[in-house]
């Protein structure tokens, strides 16, 4: 019955096949008549307009008696361009021939040029109607894709229904794609006897040739996978004949079979699908698809197809992985791996382009080979992950890497593989999670959303194992070809940096970040030989290389010391010691001029700064009790010292940011240990007590006021900016402590804390009076270099500060050592108007004897405060004496002010003026 149904099928299609063929041929042989018209009419005037040209010459020619013959058309033409006509009147040279008389001149002849017979060329057809685009592409493309859709729905037909035996299904199959070649084929020998150029359509022999193509792999893969017909050995040789089949097809029709062929290829597993897949067929299958099109891109120079070939190959791998892992389909995966990237690096290789020896190998990279290259190797990534980690998914992570290294020493186009190669080694370590050893908390959220660590690793022995054999590996191989000649800063970064990243990690997994003497003393040994490796490099490499070389080992070997900093040290012992590596290597930087070891120094104090911010008590809680000689001590001074001689060296050759951010962190440590120091020494040790009372802020008040004079001296004496924007930092955090700390949280009216039972020597003299002359001195010092706000804030702050000392006091006289507590009696009130009268008074006598007109403006406040009072509180509260008291000393003190300004200050306001209307004489 099902050979009945084809039969049928085909005597019903064979009437529309026939039309199309005698449609097709018909066309054709239309087409080449009017080509063939077409040149017999340019022919025909070619050959009359020769004729006319001939006849026209014979017409006009003149008679050579000199040569005795009648020059040839071409001859002339040649003649008449390069001899020049003799003008009239002008002798003619002897050069010009020897049987002419010099006197005589021939007469000219007009010669008529002669024009060239123009061909006919052939009219280009106008632009195709979607008629003709239906008819003659779209078509044949369906009809191409139709054809080889139903051989592969033929089989899987066959299989689902049990219609014929499996034999009889690969016979049939086997038929159709020899019949389809066969016709293919000989469409295409009369289309190229037949020169068809009137018609546009589609390449009808290439399509019928991918649609062979396309059943003759699905039939090999169904007769070796499914019935069994096939052995490995003979699907092979049918796989790799019918990939070569391919190749040689595309060579003759062109991209458009190239392209059918491979999404054919690609998509045959997907469509001929079985209940019991097979990694083994499969993977084989898509190696040898893969290598026919990698084979055709190389030959024809079509990397796209290589390219899409690529993707094909590493998408199924991942295909497979989502959908039919098994572990047992370890060792035909990674056979699968391993051919792809052979096949790659070994098909896709181009030669090196002449003189490459001499550019730089990034300007020579093959960007698309490499970037095949590593999207194979996530296949093997991929496959490290699945497996667990077990020893045929490292074999394959191991034989990755290190063809990726030869592959970068063989050819310099292929140099950026050394670092894919380091960074492929360092994902598939940086992943591998070794639980039952150390948890960690934080990854919670990555193992429940990502999955990405496997359920059975293997023990920490291999993975330690496999850590440092890797980094041995990559550290040897950097090595050694930079002293083979290989200069290149690429190898020094695998050579360098890759092992620190291992080591860290090992740390980290063995560990925990717990104290170790082993992995210490390993981190040593690795900054020791990073060490000694770049000392042997800037001694023999060129300037060229030298620094960007020396620089990779010098940052390898400063992350290398602080990892076994942090491994063997504790408490503040980490700053400190990467603190004093600052000054060590900018030694060396300023000794060997290494430049870019000033980018490693910065990045140590950036590092060193963001910590200390992070976490300011770097000693930990436990400083001990000592004032001053304590942890604190080494934990801020030692740094602090460090990064000043660090930044003293680098300002001996060059004032720039490296040293000014390590001049920051020298400014930074000073600050914290006075700071610290302040709060250790008021607490009794307890760095960490909760409670600012005013003794501790008024200290810190004049720690930041007198380190902010310090620090504008030094910027006045040496110009750096640094210290100058250090010294505003630090007065505007005086500032905010004097109003936001001495008048408010630790001011004694609101927390009422005992300030001593003495009158005149108590917490008073230290909480207000020595800031307000600190604020003094500031704006004495500031003068003319600072912006006038700066300076009024400072002097507001000084004459707030004394006056509430002096308002203190007066409360003090009257309430003893609280001073919060107990009702203000009428005296206590006039004495404050005496009192705030009196401090004025002086300003103002001061600022007159002195000539400060500072000092004149600053009692107007005071003055103006004390008449405000006087006339607001006291006239309303005091009584009897008291107020008469109070408004006669207001009254004759106010005389006395009003009477000053009249007789000394004005009069000296105005000396001057006078002295010179008398000694210059008056105008006429």
């Amino acid at each position: 019955m099902e050979l009945l149904a084809i039969a049928a099928i085909g005597l019903l299609l064979a009437p529309v096949v026939l039309a199309i063929v005698s449609l097709t041929t018909a066309r054709r042989l239309k087409q080449e008549v009017t080509t063939l018209r077409l040149t017999v009419s340019g022919l025909k005037q070619e050959v009359s307009e020769i004729k006319a040209g001939f006849k026209t010459a014979g017409e006009d020619q003149f008679d050579d008696s000199a040569s005795g013959a009648i020059p040839s058309t071409d001859a002339r033409e040649a003649r008449l361009e390069t001899e020049p006509v003799p003008t009239q009147g002008k002798p003619v040279s002897a050069e010009d021939g020897p049987d002419k008389p010099q006197d005589v001149e021939p007469p000219r002849v007009d010669v008529p040029q002669l024009t060239r017979p123009v061909v006919q060329q052939t009219p280009v057809p106008p632009s195709q109607s979607m008629e003709e685009k239906v008819g003659t592409k779209w078509s044949v493309w369906t009809g191409g894709i139709a054809l080889a859709l139903g051989g592969v729905f033929l089989v899987r037909y066959s299989i689902e229904q049990g219609l014929v035996t499996p034999a009889i299904r690969v016979a049939m199959a086997t038929f159709l794609a020899n019949s389809l070649a066969l016709v293919g084929e000989f469409a295409r020998r009369r289309e190229n006897l037949s020169a068809i150029a009137g018609v546009r359509g589609a390449h009808i022999p290439g399509i019928l040739t991918a649609a062979a193509i396309v059943t003759a792999l699905a039939t090999t893969f169904v007769a070796y996978a499914f019935f069994g017909f096939l052995g490995p050995f003979s699907a092979f040789i049918l796989l790799g004949l019918v990939s070569l089949t391919a190749l040689a097809g595309s060579s003759l029709h062109g991209p458009m079979l190239a392209a059918l062929g491979l999404v054919g290829s690609y998509a045959t597993p997907a469509l001929v699908a079985s209940d019991h897949p097979n990694a083994t067929a499969l993977f084989v299958y898509l190696a040898f698809v893969t290598a026919a099109t990698y084979v055709t891109a190389r030959l024809r120079g079509w990397f796209w197809l290589a390219v899409c070939g690529t993707v094909g190959a590493v998408a199924w791998g991942f295909v497979w992985y989502a959908t039919a892992w098994q572990y047992d389909d370890v060792v035909p995966t990674a056979g699968y791996i391993v051919a792809l990237l052979a096949l790659a690096g070994l098909i896709l290789k181009g030669d090196e382009p002449d003189g490459s020896a001499n550019i730089d190998p990034l300007h020579l990279t093959d960007r698309q080979l490499v970037a095949l290259l590593t999207g194979i190797s996530l296949l093997a990534f991929a496959l490290l992950r699945m497996s667990g980690y077990d020893t045929v998914s490292l074999t394959v992570i191991a034989v990755t890497v290190a063809g990726f290294v030869a592959a970068a020493w063989r050819w310099p186009s292929l140099l950026v593989l050394a670092p894919v190669a380091a960074i492929l080694f360092a994902g598939a370590y940086l992943t591998w999670h070794l639980p039952g050893i150390i948890e960690h908390t934080r990854f919670d959220f990555v193992k429940q959303h990502l999955n990405l660590f496997p359920i059975a690793p293997p023990p920490l022995q291999q993975f330690l194992v496999f850590g440092g054999g890797f980094s041995a590996f990559f550290g040897i191989i950097g090595f050694v070809a930079l002293k083979a000649g290989k200069r290149h800063y690429l190898w020094a970064a695998v050579s360098a940096l890759t092992p620190i990243v291992a080591f860290a990690y090992a740390y980290f997994q063995a560990t925990g970040f717990q104290h170790s003497i082993p992995f210490g003393l390993a981190g040593i040994g690795l900054a020791a030989a990073a060490t000694l490796a770049g000392d042997l490099f800037d001694r023999s490499l060129t300037a060229r290389h030298r620094d960007l070389v020396v620089g990779i080992y010098a940052v390898a070997a400063v992350a290398a010391l602080a990892l076994s900093f942090t491994i063997l040290l504790d408490r503040g012992w980490l700053t400190i010691a990467l603190a004093l590596t600052a000054p060590g290597i900018a030694w060396i930087s300023v000794r060997r001029e290494i430049f870019v070891l000033r980018y490693v120094t910065t990045v140590i104090g950036a590092v060193v700064i963001a910590r200390t911010v992070l976490d300011p008590a770097v000693m930990g809680t436990d400083v001990g009790t000592t004032p001053v000689f304590n942890w604190l001590l080494y934990g801020y001074g030692v740094p602090a010292v460090a990064f000043a001689g660090a930044a003293y060296l680098f300002r001996s050759v060059k004032d720039d940011l490296h040293s000014g951010v390590l001049e920051a962190a020298a400014i930074l440590f000073s600050v914290l240990l006075v700071t610290w120091q302040v709060r250790h020494l008021l607490n009794d040790g307890d760095i960490f007590d909760t409670n600012i009372r005013l003794a501790e802020l008024s200290l810190h008040t004049m720690t930041m006021l007198g380190l902010s004079l310090g620090y504008q001296f030094l910027h006045d004496k040496t110009g750096r900016r640094i210290p100058g924007h250090a010294a505003a930092l630090l007065s505007v955090a005086g500032l905010v402590l004097l109003i936001a700390g001495h008048l408010g949280f630790a001011n004694p009216m609101l927390t009422n804390e005992p300030i001593g039972n003495n009158v005149y020597v108590n917490l008073l003299l230290l909480g207000y009076a020595l800031p307000g002359v600190l604020c003094a001195i500031i704006v004495r010092v500031s003068a003319d270099k600072r912006p006038i706000y700066y300076i009024y804030a400072f002097a507001g702050s000084a004459l707030l500060m004394i006056f509430t000392f002096v308002s203190l006091e007066v409360r003090t006289m009257f309430h003893g050592a609280t001073l919060a507590t107990g009702p203000t009696s009428d005296l206590e009130s006039y004495t404050y108007s005496a009192v705030w009268l009196l401090f004025g008074l002086v300003l103002l006598i001061t600022g007159v004897v002195f000539g400060k007109a500072s000092l004149r403006y600053a009692s107007l406040p005071v003055i103006v405060l004390t008449v405000a009072k006087v006339f607001l509180v006291d006239m309303s509260n005091l009584s009897g004496i008291l107020r008469a008291l109070s408004f006669i000393g207001l009254g004759l003190v106010l005389m006395g002010i009003g009477f000053l300004y009249q007789k000394l200050v004005f009069p000296q306001l105005r000396r001057p003026a006078v002295q010179g209307t008398e000694d210059t004489p008056a105008p006429k």
